[in-house]
């Protein structure tokens, strides 16, 4: 399989596999590039935007669907179907967002060949908020997972005004605002499509919180990490996995979640036991 892939880091496999520990997940990444910007994105640290003069100028720049995307995800899928493998899970996306400003009706053609093989275990992650709205249809008939990534409330963490009253990019500038998030978490939460909520990367412990305050009630899962690969990243990035109690971060999330249903990344295991 060329578009399908098991993921083999652990990080990566916490989020694609049906249940804590079980290894089972599969992703696609349906396009090259991502034009989120986030100041934290680990992408741009590996191959092959790591050859590039700017890896992160280069990877932010532009987004386009990888080449021949829908032929060779069909047939990806037909060798799944011969390995009996329609019930392992299939993530969308772990190195682009299924829903970008240009291009992002190929994610629903890629749904559709999902659907016509007859897949039962897609979820998709995105930070596009209401884009992924006109595709809530074929999740709800599927019983296929929505999600989004939401580390952060207050506007001023996705952009902010300097001193000189000139805009500065903050940490998510290409991506939705919480509200718009929070609102297609709501709409899909009344589709009927289970719903899942990845707090990774902490950044901002307090802002954290506040996100599972506003969201409890719409959100089935919890997926909760902190932030790593930060020397490899950026020094700012290194200063706050150095230097966040993560301890207190665990134990008021735990007190916030409640009953709530939370799979904890590895990354904070130490923390909650």
């Amino acid at each position: 399989m060329k578009m399908i892939y098991q993921p083999k880091g652990r990080r990566a496999q916490e989020y694609a596999e049906s249940a804590e520990g079980k290894g089972d997940g599969y992703a696609l990444n349906i396009y090259k590039g991502c034009t989120h910007k986030c100041a934290y994105c680990y992408v741009p640290c590996g191959f092959p935007w790591k050859t590039y003069p700017d890896p992160r100028k280069t990877f932010h720049e532009k987004v386009a669907p990888r080449v021949d995307i829908l032929e060779q995800l069909d047939k990806d899928l037909k060798e799944m179907v011969k390995l009996g493998l329609e019930n392992n899970p299939i993530h969308l996306c772990f190195t682009c967002d299924p829903y970008p400003e240009e291009h992002s009706h190929v994610t629903r053609d890629c749904l559709l060949i999902m659907e016509d093989h007859g897949m039962k275990n897609v979820q998709v992650l995105t930070k596009a908020g209401l884009r992924a709205e006109r595709d809530f249809d074929i999740l709800a008939r599927n019983k296929w997972k929505f999600g989004s990534t939401v580390v952060a409330v207050d506007p001023l963490f996705y952009n902010f005004h300097d001193s000189h009253g000139l805009e500065q990019e903050g940490w998510e500038p290409g991506a939705t605002l919480f509200d718009e998030r929070k609102a297609a978490i709501q709409k899909a939460h009344d589709w009927g499509i289970f719903t899942w909520v990845s707090i990774e990367p902490v950044i901002n412990p307090s802002e954290s919180l506040e996100v599972i305050y506003r969201l409890k009630g719409w959100v089935d899962l919890w997926k909760i990490g902190k932030l790593n690969h930060g020397d490899q990243i950026s020094p700012e990035c290194a200063a706050i996995e150095k230097e966040t109690d993560w301890g207190d971060f665990v134990s008021r999330a735990k007190e916030l979640l409640g009953d709530d249903t939370v799979i904890w990344k590895k990354s904070l295991k130490k923390w909650v036991e």
